[in-house]
């Protein structure tokens, strides 16, 4: 097994920078750990709560690294839908490019061909 081969891999954490509301953001894909809290959170019924742990694990500095207090992803979490809603959306749908880089739609110039297909 090569060990640190797999932790370089778990320390590079892709992330993009993006716009909500006219705000500069930086983003992360939320982790396997972040999903299961925010999903037993909301569950549970506490709304306000399983978004702040998203976004306070998904809402980055131009490091990586999570930038957000409890309180401040608290008060983001309760902040208007206006707000929060476009950020979450951004949050899914680069999670999703992570997970599938090459499937149509989540490229640059939706519905390509991915490199190397055969032309239907």
């Amino acid at each position: 097994m090569d060990l640190a081969a797999l932790m370089a891999r778990a320390a590079a954490v892709p992330t993009v920078e993006t716009e909500v509301d006219g705000i500069k953001v930086t983003l992360r894909a939320p982790s396997a750990a972040a999903n299961s809290a925010y999903a037993l959170a909301w569950r549970a019924g506490q709304r306000d709560e399983a978004l702040a742990g998203l976004l306070r694990h998904c809402v980055v500095d131009s490091a990586g690294q999570p930038c957000l207090t409890d309180e401040q992803a608290l008060i983001l979490a309760k902040a208007d839908d206006a707000l929060t809603q476009p950020l979450v959306r951004k949050i899914n749908e680069f999670s999703e490019r992570q997970k599938k880089p090459h499937a149509p739609g989540t490229d640059a110039v939706p519905d390509q061909p991915t490199p190397g297909a055969p032309a239907v």
